[in-house]
């Protein structure tokens, strides 16, 4: 049977009671499919990722129903989906020749991709230089932080400069020479 979508205009039939009754059911199963998944060591949401409904008002259960049927409708929140998920991304890394990334530091390198995306919105590198960038990071054995760092410092000068191009090359040779050229600026 196919979880229902709850939409607006679906929920605005059903009554507040209902929408509990229903929301603290979803919640009840997310959150064993949560707790399955951390202890298979995938995912990195939480075991508790969905609130309880008793301090929420019926407009905020309502968004948590939809939200919590969007997790359980998604293959990827299953053990088998997130699996699939991790070793699609890693096959497609590699058919790109980007070599160094595992199951075992998948969650580090999507922390790390993550990170740059909302810090710099893909405007230092796109997804499979950030990806050689944390490759080439763990090869040599530099602590994440000193290089976002250094990607800050890049971000503050970056109007100095212009006429610098972005390498994007298989090799980390670029990327250490660009990472000495931005440490040059301070």
């Amino acid at each position: 049977m196919a979880l229902k979508t709850y939409r607006p205009f679906e929920t605005k039939r059903m009554s507040e009671r209902e929408l509990r009754q229903e929301y603290r059911r979803l919640r009840r199963n997310a959150n064993r499919r949560l707790a399955n998944m951390e202890k298979n060591n995938l995912g990195r949401w939480g075991p508790n990722r969905f609130a309880s409904s008793r301090d929420m008002s019926a407009t905020w259960v309502e968004k948590a129903l939809l939200d919590v049927s969007r997790f359980l409708r998604d293959p990827r929140h299953t053990v088998k989906g997130e699996r699939e998920h991790m070793q699609a991304v890693i096959a497609g890394l590699h058919e790109n020749k980007i070599y160094g990334i595992d199951e075992s530091n998948f969650y580090e390198f999507t922390d790390f991709v993550e990170d740059l995306r909302k810090k710099y919105s893909e405007k230092i590198f796109d997804s499979l230089d950030t990806a050689e960038v944390f490759v080439q990071m763990n090869r040599i054995g530099v602590d994440p932080d000193l290089v976002m760092e250094k990607f800050d410092q890049f971000a503050k000068y970056s109007h100095r400069l212009h006429r610098l191009q972005i390498p994007r090359k298989e090799s980390g040779l670029e990327y250490k020479a660009l990472m000495n050229k931005i440490y040059k600026l301070k």
